[in-house]
């Protein structure tokens, strides 16, 4: 066989133009020592990704051969160009080589899997083995794609969680809430690229020239070396990818979270609670009930917005001598898991305190004397634990409702929990309502409104109508079963109901969010200095990071893990809307253009 040098030696000059020019043109502050390190990686993986086809003479033009470069060129550009448009302007240095080089590796081991499965074989149907190497590659780079689509942005450590914690039912539901031409529209940008991928492999497979042994061997050591510097090298290529980097630094951190369970007898052993109030042994109830993506915007309690939407809260306000709104809270966060790690414990915006080291409502409540039940409605994700799962798990009594695939668990099924409670007990209850999150529409059941005719606003102020419902539920099961001592009701953060869900901040109407405090009598007769704080703290700003020092507040409990300057229940309460942040620091309440009301300086 006389053997063909030229296009190979064109398509090994291209593949180093081609890393070279992405190189430059999508990096940023490269210091020369990067630069020239690049050199040799850039040389030797094209040499890597031609030398399999070359010395076995496979046709460029074949379909197989062209998709296998078509995915290992895509996987090259896509996180690069997308992370370059998102952060160019915003970040100081950008450099993604491994996306290239991997391209390169990428290249060599699909066609060595070609060239062994024509050479083997010589089945067409053997095709589908390099497809299957294809297909993730495939469906990763039309994921970023679609998320940047979507988000107008390249996937970042936001969009990384938001898709780590996403379950099942969340899918289906975000796939329902497009029309059925949206939907169909997705599966079409899925299935279609991925059935060409298959059928371009199989229906055209290389006719290759015979080769001899040492040939073959050429290629398998090429593809060798490629795999090894891809996945097992010390500085494997696949690791320092950016897009596998992204999800392997969130993974990392989300493993460290499991720390905070595995630290629960340390915190016990620490914390130390004094009872400002000690005659206060009777058996009682505080019930802490957290919403899921209200907004105070869309509430007429808090808003006046027309028509009602909150009857029951809007009656419980008139009663001033009970119930206390305060009409500028704010979420830490945008998203339910920044949002409650900090707010169910002692880490916050302004401290230097973390998540895993941090004492948390439950360690408080059971050092007071409290039985702490918690149920929630927002499914338990098993191993991929979020904060608030793990702070739930160190409850006595931790409850989920049961989680059907496409079928909505509606929030008054947390009364079915309620008889469990001994009402001869001190209990802190904690509910976790599925509230407003989206989609708004399978928020509330059929037979508290009509679904049909309604707009995403509608939607979801009906769901927040519904919550309200619950609210009412809830608090006159516990009143007249429980005991019920206390109520507070807060959001983990809000949304904007006229725009679909986003990684990123979109607005101050994402974390302008319902806070109220209901106080029962004897409450009030016993703990009188919390009652006066309360209301005279109710015009002021507060995020909901500072809930954790609320609960201590309402509880009437003093500890060295209680910053009572950040509790809104008590007279030492030193925020005010210039010290006050959201989205983790990144903005200041002071910078919301909507009037805040009244608010102490």
């Amino acid at each position: 066989m006389t053997m063909t040098i030229a296009p190979y030696l064109i398509l090994y000059a291209v593949a180093v133009a081609l890393c070279f020019a992405l190189f430059f043109a999508l990096g940023k502050g490269l210091s020369s020592r990067s630069i020239h390190q690049q050199y040799a990686r850039f040389f030797i993986g094209s040499l890597l990704a031609v030398l399999p086809v070359a010395v076995n003479q496979v046709p460029l033009t074949q379909p197989s051969v062209v998709v296998a470069m078509a995915v290992s060129g895509l996987w090259m550009v896509t996180y690069p160009v997308l992370y370059n448009i998102s952060n160019r302007r915003t970040v100081t240095e950008i450099n993604l080589c491994y996306d290239y080089a991997c391209g390169l590796y990428f290249f060599s081991m699909l066609t060595t899997v070609i060239v062994l499965t024509e050479q083997t074989t010589g089945m067409a149907a053997m095709g589908l083995i390099p497809a299957l190497f294809e297909l993730p590659l495939l469906m990763l780079v039309i994921g970023q794609w679609g998320y940047a689509v979507m988000y107008k942005e390249c996937i970042n450590p936001d969009g990384m969680i938001l898709v780590q914690d996403t379950n099942t039912n969340e899918i289906i539901e975000f796939t329902r809430a497009y029309r059925w031409y949206g939907t169909l529209l997705m599966a079409i940008g899925l299935l279609l690229p991925a059935a060409a991928l298959i059928w371009l492999n199989v229906a055209w497979a290389p006719q290759m020239p015979a080769t001899s042994w040492w040939q073959t061997a050429v290629a398998l050591l090429a593809a060798s070396v490629a795999f090894y510097t891809t996945f097992l090298d010390k500085h494997a290529a696949w690791g320092r990818c950016g897009l596998i980097q992204l999800y392997t630094d969130t993974a990392d951190y989300r493993r460290g979270q499991l720390e905070y369970g595995r630290k629960a007898a340390d915190r016990q052993a620490r914390i130390t609670v004094t009872a400002n109030n000690p005659a206060d042994t009777d058996p009682q109830t505080i019930m802490l009930v957290i919403g899921e993506s209200s907004s105070r915007d869309y509430m007429t309690a808090f808003s006046g917005m027309q028509p009602e939407n909150t009857p029951w809260l809007s009656r419980m306000a008139r009663d001033s001598e009970h119930t206390i709104l305060f009409k500028n809270a704010y979420s830490c966060h945008i998203r339910t898991v920044e949002s409650l790690e900090k707010a169910l414990t002692e880490y916050n915006q302004y401290n230097d305190k973390t998540f895993i080291d941090s004492c948390s409502i439950v360690d408080l409540a059971r050092k007071a004397g409290y039985t702490i039940h918690w149920y929630s409605n927002q499914g338990h994700l098993g191993v991929n634990d979020t904060p608030v799962t793990l702070v739930a798990e160190t409850a006595d009594v931790a409850k989920w409702t049961v989680q059907k695939v496409g079928q909505p668990q509606y929030d008054h099924r947390l009364l079915d929990f309620f008889p469990e409670i001994d009402p001869a007990k001190r209990n802190l209850l904690v509910l976790h309502l599925k509230g407003s999150h989206f989609n708004f529409a399978n928020r509330y059941p059929d037979d508290f409104a009509p679904k049909a005719g309604k707009d995403n606003i509608e939607h979801y102020r009906t769901s927040q109508a519904y919550t309200d419902s619950v609210l009412e539920r809830f608090f006159d099961t516990a009143r007249k079963d429980l005991g019920l001592r206390a109520m507070i009701y807060f959001s983990d953060h809000a949304t904007l109901a006229d725009k679909k869900r986003a990684p990123r901040f979109s607005g101050y109407g994402e974390a302008r969010i319902p806070l109220f405090v209901w106080l029962s009598d004897k409450y009030q007769e016993l703990h009188p200095a919390v009652t006066a704080a309360l209301r005279a703290n109710r015009d002021r700003c507060w995020t909901n990071d500072l809930a954790y020092e609320l609960v201590a507040g309402v509880m009437d409990v003093t500890s060295p893990q209680v910053d009572m300057t950040a509790c809104l229940a008590s007279p030492l309460y030193r925020f005010t809307t210039d010290d006050l942040v959201t989205w983790g620091g990144r903005k200041r309440i002071a910078d919301d253009p909507t009037p805040i009301c009244q608010i102490a300086k």
